[in-house]
């Protein structure tokens, strides 16, 4: 299952799009407040190999939905956004992500790298 967090509708068609070409199962949100809400939700259920996630999000920081994330589930974390928010990560952290501009990489390169294994 993976889950994607983004606010732009038009990135989040791109991702649905290529989901749906390698039917896989997902959830997209579109806001933190909706991330949480499935995050939290029963967790057999909803077990999330992925989660990809744009900082930027209209209603909450994308570092505090990943530290919250990192909490419930044992994920990989993909970041994708436009921003250069790499410079505030700790090192620790940073390890265990992956993170591509969205000037570098289309949402269908994404799922393409997770379905080829080079994000794993």
């Amino acid at each position: 299952m993976i889950l994607i967090i983004e606010n732009n509708l038009n990135i989040s068609n791109n991702f649905k799009e290529r989901l749906d070409f390698y039917n896989l199962n997902y959830k997209i949100v579109n806001c933190g407040v909706d991330a949480y809400k499935i995050i939290c939700e029963d967790r057999p259920r909803l077990a999330f190999e992925f989660i990809i996630t744009n900082l930027g999000l209209p209603d909450e920081n994308g570092f505090e939905i990943i530290k919250f994330a990192n909490t419930k589930y044992d994920t990989k974390i993909v970041i994708y956004s436009s921003k250069p928010y790499i410079k505030y990560f700790d090192e620790d952290i940073i390890k265990d992500i992956y993170i591509f501009d969205k000037k570098d990489k289309t949402p269908q390169e994404i799922i393409d790298m997770i379905i080829s294994g080079e994000i794993s």
